[in-house]
């Protein structure tokens, strides 16, 4: 499954390039050049940050009722370790530690879709969060980021 721009895609049971799938494809399985190989190496991890960003995002819009820019203000705040409110223990941890990523993430997607579509994407600062945050010995995202097996999603 990939995750991005407002939505998520399950791709067909044989592998289509990223370009007619229309969609964005970092998976090992697909046959690509040593550039496209490369970018996707170097990018392996964007649906996970996409993921977390859309949970943090959700969950404020959810709990608090924000607006857009309450929302990333809400969200940048967490990023700098405020605590996010009077909410289940759980759910301000979550907030809390991916709160960073969310920030970049948002940002990032703020300066693209209103400024500029060539805006670099912030590869290295979401690196360095996820130096920051991650135990030592861990693996760099708190998750292997293989294109191996992942469980099966609950059925609802």
């Amino acid at each position: 499954m990939t995750a991005g721009c407002g939505s998520s895609w399950t791709p067909p049971r044989r592998p289509v390039p990223a370009s007619a799938a229309g969609r964005h494809a970092l998976s090992s399985r697909f046959e690509l050049a040593p550039d496209e190989a490369a970018f996707a190496g170097r990018h392996r991890g964007y649906d996970r940050w996409y993921t977390l960003t859309h949970l943090v995002n959700w969950l404020a819009v959810a709990l608090h009722g924000y607006g857009p820019e309450e929302r990333r203000a809400y969200v940048d705040a967490c990023a700098r370790g405020v605590p996010p409110g009077d909410m289940p223990p759980a759910i301000a941890a979550l907030l809390v530690r991916h709160a960073s990523v969310a920030a970049v993430m948002g940002d990032f997607t703020h300066r693209f879709r209103r400024e500029s579509r060539t805006t670099a994407f912030p590869l290295e600062a979401i690196r360095r969060i996820e130096r920051r945050d991650d135990p030592p010995g861990a693996p760099a995202g708190g998750t292997p980021r293989g294109d191996g097996p992942r469980p099966a999603a609950p059925r609802t």
